[in-house]
């Protein structure tokens, strides 16, 4: 019987349960800077924030504030606040679900990133399409 594969990354409580995100998509991890809300953002979207000379979008996903999970997603910056860190390391392979972790005998989901960045996205176009 083999291993299986690992992946490393930042397990994560959310107010979904515990989710995983990669660390191919993780930056840094920050103090929850000063978020400038701004008229017409959509729920969820909590503002833009500066993190090491960057402004980037402040995506809530739930209530914790201690730390700023900034992710680079298509090469886009993207702030995530709302997550309890739950450990950093390396998570193995669900074996009966592919594309989830482990951790403590619980399968883990991975943290969908493209939902959010869609989200945005829908919201600039949408931006630009009232102001034309």
């Amino acid at each position: 019987m083999s291993a299986q594969p690992r992946r490393g990354g930042i397990l994560l409580r959310t107010s979904e349960g515990l989710a995983f995100l990669p660390a191919s998509v993780v930056t840094s991890v920050a103090p929850v800077p000063p978020i400038l809300r701004f008229a017409g953002a959509p729920d969820g979207v909590l503002g833009i924030a500066q993190e090491a000379g960057e402004i980037l979008p402040v995506v809530e996903i739930g209530a914790d504030r201690s730390a700023l999970l900034v992710c680079s997603y298509l090469g886009e910056p993207l702030g995530l606040v709302g997550a309890e860190i739950v450990r950093a390391g390396l998570f193995e392979s669900d074996p009966a679900a592919p594309d989830r972790l482990q951790h403590e005998g619980e399968s883990v989901r991975v943290f969908d990133l493209s939902a959010i960045y869609a989200r945005l996205q829908t919201m600039s176009w949408a931006a630009r399409w009232a102001s034309g």
